[in-house]
């Protein structure tokens, strides 16, 4: 089972947008975003960049990749 999107829903609580907002936003049906933050579904790559950009975070943060430095 793959684990829920923290990173996608706690900024979109701190920006203060619902689920529904970011569905329009995004253009995607609430449940396909439902499922999104859900860990049921992946968002395509333009989809993910459009997310990161309203949530202001990094796109590697939402695919739950961490930058490792030498």
């Amino acid at each position: 089972m793959k684990q829920p999107n923290h990173v996608a829903r706690n900024a979109r609580i701190a920006k203060g947008y619902t689920q529904k907002q970011i569905a329009s936003m995004l253009g995607m049906t609430v449940r396909s975003y439902q499922r999104f933050e859900h860990g049921e579904r992946n968002l395509s790559t333009d989809k993910l960049f459009r997310l990161a950009e309203i949530l202001g975070v990094s796109v590697y943060e939402l695919a739950g990749k961490e930058f490792k430095t030498a």
